[in-house]
């Protein structure tokens, strides 16, 4: 109801012992507006069997946002196994807030696709809200808006779902909005849980430069003592745009085989072989580790850079 309106507040309760009860208690309700309470006692003379259930009602004036608290035996007239359970408070208004919705709140999508903005609206309020408005925002500039005819209390469900197309243009982080209520046109208890916010990141189309150990190709895997060896690298560009020029490097235990190695660039979704112009010989036995490492001076933009060594 709007201000001056009455309500009427059914409490259902249930009497959770294994005896009945058979003595009349008091139930007793507290509303609490403007941090003033009021107290109303109703007596229940009927009897309450075991695993029964019963109805209390309380009704007013609504005067804006209050707390009401539902008291049963509040004094403490019938003997219980727990008393825990007796009271429970509710906020008597509306209380809205927007939680997240969909997979554009983890980011990490590419620009220019199809997004959409979305978020559900609670209400955890006991009193419904009419005409109740949603705005959306991207780095604080409003991008859509919508309204919702009635938000009905969610105490059990998700709320209501609302979404907008949208479409990032530029890579980076971003800061997406939810704002219910912007104008604060209904009364709630809580304003403070009005707003949803998070930071994402939004990915540029990016090269992908990697290097695998089987990529890694010896001429003999088991040479002899001073056995001159050549070895190839191969690398591939698994990301979605072409690279400019970048080095190759390749090293053994660590220790450069020649000079690094020039690529113009490589196309995406191509693979590449290059030779190392150096040969390798060892004078001693035993395992050696060979190391190929792509774009060695960082001159690549890429969206990952853990997969830019392989050793074999």
């Amino acid at each position: 109801p709007g201000p001056g309106g009455s309500y009427l507040v059914n409490a259902n309760y249930r009497n959770n012992g294994q005896a009945a009860v058979t003595e009349p208690f008091d139930i007793t309700w507290t509303l609490t507006e403007g941090g003033q309470p009021e107290t109303t006692t109703i007596r229940v003379e009927d009897p309450l069997a075991a695993g029964a259930t019963a109805t209390a009602s309380f009704s007013g004036q609504y005067n804006g946002p209050a707390l009401l608290t539902i008291a049963l035996d509040s004094a403490n007239e019938i003997d219980e196994t727990n008393l825990s359970d007796n009271a429970v408070t509710v906020p008597l208004c509306p209380d809205f807030a927007p939680v997240t919705a969909g997979s554009i709140w983890n980011g990490n999508f590419y620009i220019n696709t199809n997004q959409t903005f979305s978020a559900r609206i609670r209400n955890l309020g006991m009193l419904a809200g009419s005409d109740v408005k949603v705005v959306f925002y991207v780095n604080d500039a409003e991008v859509g808006s919508t309204v919702i005819p009635t938000v009905n209390p969610t105490p059990t469900s998700m709320g209501y779902l609302v979404s907008i197309p949208y479409v990032f243009t530029q890579g980076g982080l971003h800061e997406l909005k939810v704002v219910v209520d912007p104008d604060n046109a209904i009364d709630e208890c809580n304003e403070e849980n009005n707003v949803l916010s998070r930071i994402i990141n939004v990915r540029a189309p990016m090269a992908d430069l990697r290097v695998l150990s089987e990529y890694i190709s010896p001429t003999n895997i088991n040479p002899e003592a001073n056995e001159p060896i050549n070895i190839f690298l191969s690398f591939d560009n698994i990301g979605v745009e072409d690279t400019g020029p970048f080095k190759v490097r390749v090293t053994v235990d660590d220790v450069p085989l020649g000079d690094d190695i020039a690529v113009d660039g490589l196309q995406a979704g191509r693979l590449t072989t290059v030779a190392v112009p150096a040969s390798y010989s060892s004078g001693t036995g035993g395992t050696k580790v060979i190391r190929g490492i792509v774009d060695v001076d960082n001159e690549v933009p890429e969206s990952t850079k853990a997969n830019n060594e392989a050793t074999r």
